[in-house]
């Protein structure tokens, strides 16, 4: 799951003027952290099913807003 932000932080890594790594880092966490957020105030959504995936149980079936291209 995360791997993906990570990523995209390593990609924009060798970019001239970007930030250092520590911040990209931070900054590619944000669209979990906002999706937390948004499922809080049932924005998104997630539900637990055991046995889904072999690491966790998360089913994250609606997220447009925190994890979408165009959100």
């Amino acid at each position: 799951m995360f791997i993906g932000h990570y990523a995209a932080a390593l990609i924009l890594r060798p970019v001239k003027k970007a930030p250092s790594l520590p911040v990209l880092f931070a900054a590619v966490q944000l669209m979990d952290i906002a999706f937390f957020a948004f499922v809080i105030a049932k924005t998104e959504s997630l539900r637990i099913t055991p046995g889904i995936t072999a690491m966790n149980p998360l089913d994250l079936y609606f997220m447009p807003f925190s994890h979408g291209l165009a959100g």
